[in-house]
């Protein structure tokens, strides 16, 4: 088994950023295998 952990650092403020991740978790939800997911999280101050 492989796990991969990718953190991508958001600079920027952007404050639509939540809505884009939640997107791009459904389309993993959609073209992963089952018991295999993708978590996006987005940082916030």
């Amino acid at each position: 088994m492989v796990d991969l952990f990718l953190l991508c650092v958001d600079r920027d403020g952007n404050t639509t950023r939540r809505a884009k991740l939640d997107n791009i978790e459904g389309k993993a939800r959609e073209i992963l295998p089952d018991k295999k997911f993708f978590l996006a999280e987005n940082a916030w101050q």
